[in-house]
């Protein structure tokens, strides 16, 4: 058994990525995983992979972990990779490595976009493990999230908002078991993260080996 067949992709999304945006990630994301297993939990109706419309849920921080575990439920293989709707992922992304089945997985191979830059935008890096770049044991996935969300009975209060958040990080402030995590870096160019939070560290970079600038990306996905 390859590597890839291994993993089924989750992709979590509330439907409010526009397109061109939109559908020019969803191309790359179903080219970067091949016949990998794909779930998509959405709260529109999509025809990719095998869907399930939760239906006007709406957007918060909670609802992407209800929306990872429902995809991990349905899953049927041994680990399980998120896919997020503003990240354009590199093959190697899925194939270059898989954690102990007990150990969450973060990809640190990443370059991020500001999406309000206008003027000199660049490319940043942050080792911070983010959820749209984990690859993680099914089961070990189910058992966390089930537990955070039956600490609360499936309703996190706004004030433990900030605990809740991906496998491997502040368990203990949380009051829950635990979990063992680890970073690592994908072979190739990296994934590009489009995000909203603005980077005041120093590690920048206008141009990129594969990728080339902030510019000619926002062009190729982003323009009509």
């Amino acid at each position: 058994m390859v590597l890839g067949q291994k993993i089924t992709a989750i992709h979590y999304t509330a439907n409010v990525i526009k397109n061109p945006l939109g559908q020019r990630i969803r191309d790359r994301i179903l080219k970067c995983i091949g016949d990998m297993p794909l779930i998509s939990i959405s709260q529109k109706p999509m025809d990719f992979g095998y869907n399930i419309c939760l239906g006007d849920i709406g957007q918060s921080h909670i609802n992407i972990y209800q929306q990872m575990l429902i995809g991990a439920l349905e899953a049927k293989t041994d680990y399980v990779a998120m896919v997020e709707d503003d990240v354009i992922y590199t093959p190697e992304h899925f194939t270059s490595y898989l954690p102990p089945l007990d150990v969450f997985a973060y990809n640190i191979n990443n370059w991020r976009i500001c999406t309000w830059q206008s003027e000199n935008p660049v490319f940043f890096h942050s080792d911070r493990p983010v959820a749209s770049q984990l690859i993680a044991p099914r089961l070990q996935l189910i058992k966390t999230l089930e537990e955070k969300f039956n600490k609360f009975e499936g309703n996190p209060p706004p004030e433990v908002w900030k605990f809740f958040c991906e496998p491997g990080r502040r368990e203990k402030q949380l009051g829950v078991t635990t979990q063992k995590m680890k970073n690592f870096k994908s072979t190739g160019p990296g994934n590009i993260i489009f995000t909203a939070f603005k980077n005041n560290g120093s590690n920048k970079k206008e141009h990129l080996p594969h990728w080339g600038t902030v510019g000619e990306i926002m062009v190729e996905y982003c323009c009509k």
